[in-house]
Order: structure tokens, then C-alpha cells, then sequence
């Protein structure tokens, strides 16, 4: 392709996105709530339905080996008994709108995440809210929601305190919530892969055959998802909660790892990756920067009519 026919193309592409980013930016102003089913919404039809694929891709290429989505969808079908990530339960604010429920701080903290040109991320820490409430679980549902309403690519993931993929094992908590993350998002990137794309040579059915739900599949999890990244769409939201619960000395470094292969698979795209957690993780404290990170400050919460209601200036 002639170079100034593929800056066009390039050009007309990052225009596209920033129509999209500016919906997105006025839903969430507006405290735009999806009238539809959140599973409806992004469970497995949802997922399977999408017409969010890939696209242009730049700066991708070079691969030896064609695929289909539809082929590489066969081989990772015994995924979905492990695929749990949406939250079981739509938090309940008593009529309130999301930002008016947020700490101020975390209000300002998303619209800079949101607005900021280029790949964003941020790690929103809450210590002081009971997990019952589920201010922040909310919030990320919401994102999700304006994102999608956007028609911009979104992958999640919420963390449960059952797996049903756990019963008869003796797989523990964070065992079972590590496999669901890592596999959950396999099958979400699927989605979004072009209908035919040149990869690498982990995409092959014997590959996907390992991934039996054991510890020692995650190393070939994480090579299929740095796989499949290469080829995600050029805009991407990204929210994954609960990724604290996930972590103990035998899943730190597939943990890492995740958020490695995020960030470096963002450059020279525009990612907004969003991590939501009630206390600490050891793994964000150590992979994202102070200027990622916000603490909620309880006591000055979002006010109707206030900077979190609309006026972002």
C-alpha cells in the first residue's frame, strides 16, 4: 500500500476514534445509564454477536500462519465452562447516579483517565468502602456501559467469590479466580480478532488443548493472550476488578505478567485500562506509577450539579 494512502487511512481511523471517545466522554458526563441487561449486554451471545472486530491494524504484521477467528473460536470452545466475568449481582446506589456515589478524587482521576490522548491507565483503590456496596463495581459497570454505547471495543472481567468450574477439585479461590480472569479474556479477545489475520504459531488447536483449567496452563494463557493482542483493535477500554483477591505467591507472576503484557501491547495505541480493587495489590503497587493510582477520599463525595455531574472543566 502506497505510504500516504496508509496515513490517510491512518489519519481518517484516529478521527473515527476520537468521535467515539467524545460519545463516550458526554455519556459518562451525563450520567448515561444502558437501558439493556448487563449480561445481555456483554455475556456469551453478546460476545459471539459483536461486529467490534479488529480492523485496521498497523505495524502488525509479518506472521506466516493464516487464521480465522471462527477456527481459532473452535479451538478455545471448552473455554467457556471457565469464562465467568461478569458480576453476579447490579450493585444497588438507591437511585443515584454512579459519579454522585464516587469520592471526588475518583471522579476527577477518571475523567483525566478518560480524556488524555493516547494509552491510559489507572488503578482505583477504595480501603474505606464496605465491598457490599458496590460503588466501584458499579462505576466499572457503567464505564463498560458508556463504552459500549460508544461502540468502542470493551473487555472485562469482575472477580466472584464462587467459581462453579471449582466444585469436586481441590482448586483454590485464587487458583479458580486466576483461570477465569486469564481464560475469560482469551475468549473476549477472540471476539475482537479480524475475520482472517496472519499469527503466530501459538493459535493452534493442540495449544488451546492445554488449557485444562491446571496452574501450569497459565504460562500457555498468557502466550495465547500476547498472541491475540497483537491483533486487538486500536481502541480498547479495559476494566478488571478485583484483581487483589486473585494474588498469592503461586499467581503473583502470571498476575504481573497480565499487566505487563497490557502495557506493552498499548503502545502506539489507545488503551484505557481501568483496575478496580477494595485494599491493596501487591502487583499494581509495583507495576503502575504513583500518577496511576488513586486512593477514594470518602469524605468529599461527587455532588449533583457539581464538577462530577457535568461541568469536567
Amino acid at each position: 500500500m502506497d505510504h500516504s494512502i496508509r496515513e490517510e487511512i491512518r489519519t481518517e481511523v484516529e478521527r473515527a476514534l476520537d468521535r467515539k471517545f467524545a460519545e463516550f466522554l458526554d455519556l459518562w458526563h451525563q450520567g448515561h445509564h444502558a437501558t439493556g441487561n448487563f449480561a445481555q449486554m456483554f455475556g456469551r451471545r453478546a460476545r459471539r454477536e459483536s461486529t467490534l472486530a479488529g480492523g485496521l491494524q498497523f505495524g502488525r504484521t509479518g506472521r506466516e500462519l493464516m487464521q480465522t477467528k471462527e477456527e481459532v473460536y473452535e479451538y478455545a470452545q471448552h473455554l467457556e465452562r471457565f469464562a465467568h466475568y461478569l458480576p453476579i449481582d447490579v450493585p444497588d446506589l438507591g437511585g443515584l447516579p454512579v459519579f454522585a456515589s464516587l469520592s471526588e478524587n475518583v471522579g476527577e482521576a477518571l475523567i483525566r483517565w478518560l480524556e488524555a490522548p493516547g494509552s491510559q491507565f489507572l488503578w482505583v483503590d477504595d480501603l474505606l468502602t464496605d465491598p457490599q456496596n458496590g460503588v466501584l463495581t458499579r462505576m466499572s459497570m457503567q464505564i463498560c456501559e458508556n463504552a459500549s454505547a460508544a461502540r468502542l471495543p470493551v473487555v472485562l472481567f469482575f472477580r466472584r467469590d464462587h467459581y462453579c468450574f471449582r466444585q469436586g477439585s481441590s482448586m483454590s479461590a485464587e487458583h479458580a479466580g486466576l483461570i477465569a480472569l486469564l481464560y475469560s479474556l482469551i475468549l473476549q479477545f477472540i471476539n475482537l480478532l479480524p475475520d482472517s489475520f496472519r499469527s503466530r504459531p501459538t493459535l493452534t488447536d493442540e495449544t488451546f488443548r492445554c488449557l485444562d483449567g491446571g496452574l501450569l496452563s497459565v504460562l500457555t494463557a498468557l502466550d495465547i493472550l500476547d498472541n491475540l493482542l497483537d491483533h486487538a483493535p486500536t481502541a480498547l477500554i479495559c476494566v478488571i476488578d478485583g484483581l487483589e483477591r486473585l494474588e498469592m505467591p503461586y499467581t503473583m507472576a502470571a498476575i504481573e505478567q497480565l499487566v505487563f503484557m497490557l502495557r506493552r501491547q498499548s503502545e502506539g495505541r489507545r488503551f484505557k485500562v481501568l483496575f478496580t480493587t477494595i485494599g491493596t495489590s501487591e502487583v499494581l503497587s509495583s507495576e503502575m506509577n504513583v500518577r496511576e493510582q488513586v486512593l477514594a477520599n470518602r469524605t468529599t463525595l461527587g455532588r449533583a450539579g457539581g464538577r462530577l455531574s457535568g461541568d469536567m472543566r
